[in-house]
């Protein structure tokens, strides 16, 4: 079923990636990577509709290259815009308010709820995936952004009131 699928809509993929990205090789790479995740998927199989499933499918891909490429452009821009002094010099008022940050957070993260406080860990210390998080904890991917949503605001207004929200 899935051979027959992309054959039948392989153009179709390739023209809508195009479109989105303006980008050949962007596309190339979008389309290698949405037929990867066919092949590793498993819900492909139990979905009703694999056509409507594969284009949710790509258009989420977009959204996480447009994602990525912001987040890429926000960091360099930071990096280029930012007093090279500080980003160049290890003082020991740096690390004197790493300290009061980590420390801060530590004690932000005691007021909240469990499940929060392993979400927050899981994926913004350990690096790991929210989808895998979810799958893992046997929660939805909604509940997991929501917890970390909250865990972030959280620890946020807590450097905010200390005057450390840099």
């Amino acid at each position: 079923m899935l051979k027959k699928l992309i054959q039948s809509e392989t153009k179709v993929l390739r023209a809508f990636f195009y479109y989105k990205t303006s980008s050949n090789e962007v596309a190339e790479d979008l389309y290698q990577e949405l037929m990867i995740k066919l092949v590793k998927s498993e819900a492909l199989a139990s979905v009703d509709d694999p056509k409507s499933y594969v284009f949710r499918a790509a258009s989420n891909l977009v959204k996480d290259h447009y994602r990525r490429r912001s987040t890429e452009r926000s960091m360099l821009e930071g990096v280029q815009h930012g007093p090279q002094e500080k980003h160049n010099s290890i003082t020991a008022e740096r690390i004197l308010e790493g300290q009061q940050k980590y420390n801060l957070v530590e004690q932000a993260l005691t007021e909240l709820p469990v499940q929060c406080v392993a979400i927050f860990r899981r994926v913004k210390i350990d690096g790991q995936k929210q989808k895998d998080v979810a799958i893992d904890l046997g929660i939805s991917i909604r509940t997991v952004e929501t917890n970390l949503r909250k865990a972030l605001i959280h620890c946020q207004k807590r450097l905010l009131a200390h005057g450390l929200d840099q």
